[in-house]
């Protein structure tokens, strides 16, 4: 263990600053002034800036070499500082202020004197008589006024009858000892009022007289030595304490601003040991009393810490007006025993040991935090002592060591109100919450008014010191505007006010509208307007809600985003405070159908044909069979029929003259005598009328004649079919002898079959042939696949290219091939003629018999696939386009390519005729594709080539910039791709009102106007490709007009010119709510102009009643909100105020007509008494207390023409 010096060292100063990073909450370590026996050091006084603290330690005496209590200073900057005094024995400081020159005052008692620092120097305070140890004086406080540079100095004086507060004002070095008995000063304000005690003496029988009371001294000048009024008074028993005057009390403290004091006092008259810390507001104009009387307000019971905590005591205060930090100490068995230092504030005792500990700082060698005796004016600041291990040694006892601790640290921040209450409406016998958010430095606390008056919580009332108010079983008494005051030790500011009103009973049921089916995915809902409504839900079936809360003054909404096809069912609901309405009876309507699309789809209506999407070399009268292949019925997939035109217009657009309906199964349509067909489609909805689908869906041409294309060899695979064992589509031949064909299912290259063709020997030779048309001149290649039983039998492959049939001729050109095992033989030459002749023989070379399989044979180039017809494409996404074809014979396959001739498609199967791109595509671009058929022979020419653009992106939603009363600039949404290009434009609308912007080709702001002010507005937007191809809506956004802003006209006084002290009622002509504004901040004061900061309270019903104060121009300033909060204009409306006349009756600043009928009304005639309690009828004067009426002028009881000349004298006229 370290050992402790007792050496005199001189004073030793231990800084320690711990710091929290978060909140930078802070505590220094004042230390002691020498290392003695004893030694401890206590913080007793602080200046109101925080930045100097006072207090006692022990030092040794030079001049005894005895240890003695002596004085110090400290702050952060000197450290401890000894307060030199050289007067020998003990000495004391008790407290200490900021002189306007920057130095330190402070007073203390010195060698058993009260004495005074000024200059770094403890002088005698001039008392008169002076001081001597029989006539000893002690100091207890000081303050200084910077703006007067006074300084007060009080304590107790101690004459032999008696004891005395007293009072020492520097400037004039003037001396006040007070009357009483046993009357002490311990606390002072910069304008000279004390608070302290006052005990006429145990000797007294009244316990009003025989205990300390706490008394609030404020003329020094009405002393009641000779008797008469007095300057001061006792303060009352807490509230609860009951009849009893057994009680005691102190009053420590008054903060320099003279608005708050404290002390301590008995709470319990069967215990006069036990104390409760208490706050006093001292009253702003205090009167004399003619004794003492208790006639000051209760003093507020503070409380202790906790449970277990038995007592409570209170020491300083700060200079706030409405939040006073206190500090103090609490003492019982609460978290650990003995005294705890603590501070108090509207939101309650704080445990100052356990705050710093929540904000991080290391009190680790602090073994208590014990009492706060000190506090800055601004609160931030609090000074005390504890019990402190200084040596770090936990075997050594710890000592009473000074503190100061700042509670936020470097960044002082006053409240900022983040989150001000809303008004609301409710049911009688409802439950209300206002709730406020607001940040700052340090604990905030939160006081609720109502009517800008503070509220307590109790009956109806909870929370009113948090920041959620709760007003339970509302009536009539709770209809009243609430705000909330929140503060901290830097400020205060005050939320806007928020108005609370009822309702009697929940709305009756709306009466539904017409519904109307806007399109594949929005139906708009109606319905009719409700008294007592204060807005409407659209429900489900389930009783789920789909819209938002709609306003009272919206009857029209429009869902978005639903499903095409599809029937829904919807409800209306009225709602206010007091519940919701029954609904509706309901209405009913389905979405519209999507357009049809070519194909095999699942989630559109899509359409298939035997003569695909389009075709020609039809004959005349051919009928074309269409196949809805979803059905009809409900969903997004189906329609509930489709209207069609069949005819010879390729538009997309045709007259519907003529419309025929297609319900169900299967449509076969004639082409005619000649020409190109089309099959017109547009959609209809399953609904009950049927709503249709504007948009038009055309399959076709299919045409009547026209090239087929040149044909390759039918049945080449071998898989359509046999006849007599001869392959459909071929011709038996015998070369020589007979040979036999059939079908083989056990031997063949691919698929499932072959043909065989069997040779019993040499004498049997032949096969099959079959023609196909060529052009002259242009070279072929024939393939085939053979494989021979064994190598006595021959495959061949012949061509002849005049197209004979006669296999002997000489024309014929052979190929031979023999072998065991698939193999391909292949000819290749030149046609000459306009079709060739292709031969396949089997023979046997000896006399063994053989069979020889064939398969897979190729048609050669004159068989190249006629060129496809372009069909509609469609765009299925920003990245993805559909495109579609007709069908053509003898292909065996498509490629979709470029206008340059690269195909994006790669080689699709036969029979395709639609091809999904979805690689490379962007947003909104146009893009041309080309078709070609090909079969091994070669690929058609291209098509003529089909034009597309992608989809465009959807809006994302609405954004607003200017807004006005009247109007709203709305803009679409996110990403919007070549707005530009052929037919895109984008579209904002105003779905409460069914209003847009029309297609723009660019995201500029669209203007809404026509609105009504403090009007809520739902905006969506939608977007269009460059074909016209239009999106879904976006979401609904939602704004709110500005309130109509203030004008002469808007508010209206009931007088525009009233007498001083005269209400005066204020009406808002318009009202207020929708259509108008929402609430007004307001102000009142004699100023023609008027900044608002937002503080102000609100005005949200009703009249607004407002009392001139003084003669002049008043102005009530007031500023519009609409319901979203947002401010918009303000006005001044002036209104003069005069001193009253009693010619004025009417108050309003003139003596006119209405003024000489009241005189007529009640006057009485010469000699004609009149009752007070019964005045003429008519006569609207009030008696005054001694039953006079203001048109009596002489006061003789009767209201006569003596009366009527003093009345005359004062007529101003109109």
């Amino acid at each position: 263990m370290r050992t402790r010096s007792s050496a005199a060292v001189g004073p030793v100063l231990i800084l320690v600053m711990l710091v929290d990073v978060s909140r930078a909450a802070q505590i220094w370590v004042t230390g002691v002034l020498e290392e003695t026996p004893g030694k401890y050091s206590r913080c007793v006084g602080m200046s109101e800036d925080g930045t100097r603290v006072v207090g006692n330690s022990k030092k040794r005496d030079p001049a005894t070499g005895q240890t003695v209590d002596a004085p110090f200073y400290w702050s952060k900057l000197t450290g401890l500082r000894e307060m030199t005094s050289n007067s020998g024995g003990n000495s004391y400081v008790t407290g200490c202020a900021s002189h306007s020159d920057g130095s330190l005052v402070a007073c203390g008692n010195i060698g058993g004197l009260a004495r005074q620092w000024v200059n770094g120097t403890w002088s005698l305070l001039p008392a008169n008589p002076p001081q001597t140890s029989a006539n000893v004086r002690s100091v207890y406080a000081i303050s200084h006024d910077s703006a007067t540079r006074e300084t007060w100095i009080v304590g107790s004086s101690y004459p032999q009858e008696n004891e005395k507060a007293y009072r020492y004002r520097a400037s004039d070095h003037s001396w006040i000892d007070f009357w009483g008995y046993y009357q002490d000063a311990y606390g002072v304000a910069r304008n000279g009022w004390a608070v302290g005690k006052n005990n006429w003496g145990n000797g007294q029988t009244n316990p009003d007289w025989r205990y300390d009371h706490a008394i609030f001294i404020f003329n020094w000048n009405a002393n009641c030595s000779g008797g008469g009024h007095c300057g001061w008074d006792q303060l009352k028993r807490f509230a609860g304490y009951g009849d009893s005057n057994y009680y005691k009390s102190r009053a420590t403290a008054i903060n320099g601003s003279a608005t708050w004091a404290v002390g301590y006092q008995t709470y319990n008259p069967s215990d006069l040991g036990l104390y409760h810390a208490f706050k006093w507001q001292v009253p702003a104009n205090p009167t004399l009393a003619l004794e003492p009387g208790l006639s000051w307000p209760r003093p507020v019971d503070l409380g202790v810490l906790g449970a277990g905590d038995t007592q409570s005591f209170a020491y300083c205060v700060s200079d706030h007006a409405t939040n006073p930090i206190i500090g103090g100490s609490s003492y019982g068995l609460f978290k650990h025993a003995g005294y705890k230092a603590v501070y108090w504030d509207n939101a309650g005792v704080h445990d100052l040991h356990a705050e710093l500990m929540a904000a991080g700082v290391d009190l680790s060698r602090w073994t208590s935090l014990s009492r706060v005796n000190a506090v800055s004016g601004n609160g931030r600041y609090l000074a005390g002592y504890g019990l402190y291990d200084d040596d770090d040694n936990s075997g050594t006892p710890p000592i009473e060591m000074g503190f100061v601790v700042d509670l936020v640290g470097t960044d002082p921040q006053p409240p900022v109100i983040t989150q001000h209450p809303k008004s609301q409406e409710r049911c009688y016998g409802g439950t209300a919450s206002f709730t406020v958010g607001a940040t700052g430095g340090g604990s905030l606390s939160y006081r609720w008014q109502k009517n800008q008056v503070d509220l307590t919580n109790g009956g109806h009332y909870s929370g009113v010191a948090s920041h959620v108010l709760t007003i339970t079983n509302a009536d009539a008494d709770d209809l009243a505007a609430y705000r909330c005051v929140v503060t901290n030790i830097y400020g205060t500011a005050t939320s806007n006010e928020a108005v609370l009103t009822l309702s009697v009973e929940p709305p009756p049921a709306p009466a539904d509208g017409s519904a109307t089916a806007l399109s594949t995915d929005r139906i708009s809902w109606q319905w009719a307007g409700v008294t007592g409504a204060s807005g409407y839900r659209v429900k489900d079936t389930t009783g789920t809600t789909v819209s938002s809360e709609l306003p009272a003054n919206v009857t029209a909404w429009q869902e978005v985003n639903l499903t095409a096809n599809t029937r829904y069912q919807r409800r209306i609901f009225a709602f206010n405070a007091c519940g919701e309405s029954a609904g509706s009876a309901g209405q009913t309507r389905y979405t519209l159908a999507m357009p049809a699309t070519y194909g095999n789809g699942v989630t559109t209506p899509t359409i298939t044909s035997d003569k695909g999407y389009s075709l020609a070399g039809l004959s005349a009268g051919a009928v074309v069979t269409f196949v809805a292949t979803n059905g009809f019925g409900d969903g997004p997939a189906r329609v509930g029929r489709f209207g069609y035109l069949w005819n010879q217009s390729p538009g997309t657009s045709p007259g519907w003259a003529g419309e025929q309906f297609w319900t169900g199964g299967s449509l076969a349509l004639p082409v005619g005598a000649s020409g190109d067909w089309y099959l017109h489609l547009r959609s209809y909805n399953n609904d009950n009328p049927k709503a249709v689908n504007p948009t038009v869906f055309r399959l076709g041409p299919y045409t009547v004649g026209g090239a087929t294309g040149l044909n390759c060899l039918q049945n080449a695979g071998f898989e359509e079919g046999f006849t007599s064992g001869v392959a459909n589509g071929w011709t038996k031949f015998n070369y020589a002898g007979n040979v036999t064909c059939s079908e083989s299912t056990t031997q063949f290259r691919s698929g499932s079959r072959a043909q065989a063709i069997y040779s019993a020997n040499s004498s049997n030779e032949g096969g099959i042939f079959q023609q196909l048309a060529t052009t002259p001149g242009q070279t072929y290649t024939v393939r085939m696949w053979v494989k021979c039983s064994n190598n006595q039998i021959a495959a061949y492959l012949g061509v002849d290219p005049l197209g004979g049939t006669n296999a002997a001729s000489s024309t014929v050109q052979w190929s031979t091939a023999t072998s065991t095992n698939w193999v391909q033989n292949t000819w290749t030459g030149t046609a000459q003629a306009g079709r060739i002749t292709v031969y396949i023989d089997a023979g046997s070379t000896t006399s063994t018999s053989g069979t020889v399989w064939v398969d897979d044979i190729e048609p050669a180039c004159g068989a190249i696939p006629a060129t496809p017809a372009d069909g509609l494409p469609q765009a299925l996404s920003t990245t993805a386009i559909r495109w579609m074809w007709s069908d053509v014979a003898g292909e065996t396959g498509y490629r979709v390519i470029t206008t340059e001739g690269t195909s994006v498609s790669g080689d699709l199967p036969a029979d395709t005729v639609v091809w999904d791109e979805t690689t490379g595509i962007s947003p909104n671009t146009q893009h041309t594709r080309r078709v070609v058929a090909f079969n091994a022979a070669g690929a058609s020419a291209p098509s003529a080539g089909q034009t597309k653009y992608s989809a465009i992106e959807t809006p994302t939603g609405v954004t607003f910039s200017t807004i006005t009363p009247t109007s709203v600039d709305a803009t679409a949404a996110g990403t919007l791709s070549n707005l530009a290009s052929g037919g895109s434009g984008v579209r904002v609308e105003n779905v409460t009102l069914g209003t847009h912007s029309g297609w723009q080709t660019s995201q500029t702001a669209w203007t809404s106007a026509g609105l009504s002010p403090n009007t809520r507005y739902g905006f969506v937007a939608r977007a269009r490709n460059g074909d016209a191809i239009e999106t879904a809506d976006s979401i609904v956004d939602e704004v709110w007009t500005l309130s109509a802003p203030p004008a002469t006209e808007s508010i209206q006084p009931a007088r525009r010119a009233v007498t001083v002290g005269t209400s005066v009622a204020w009406s808002a002509v318009q009202g207020f709510g929708s259509g108008q504004v929402q609430y007004y901040q307001y102000a009142w004061d004699q100023s023609p102009t008027y900044t608002f900061t937002g503080d102000e309270p609100q005005w949200s019903a009703g009249e607004l009643e407002t009392v001139p104060q003084a003669a002049g121009t008043w102005y009530l300033h007031v500023r519009g909100f609409n319901g979203a909060g947002v401010p918009n204009g303000t006005f001044d409306y002036p209104l003069t105020a005069c001193t009253a006349i009693q010619a004025d009756f009417t108050a309003d600043c003139r003596v006119d007509g209405d003024d000489v009928l009241i005189f007529t009304q009640c006057s009485s005639g010469p000699g004609v008494g009149y009752d007070p309690q019964a005045l003429p009828p008519g006569c609207p004067l009030v008696p005054d207390t001694d039953g006079h009426i203001a048109a009596d002028f002489d006061a003789d009881g009767d209201v006569d023409q003596s009366d009527f000349g003093e009345f005359q004298r004062c007529i101003t006229g109109p």
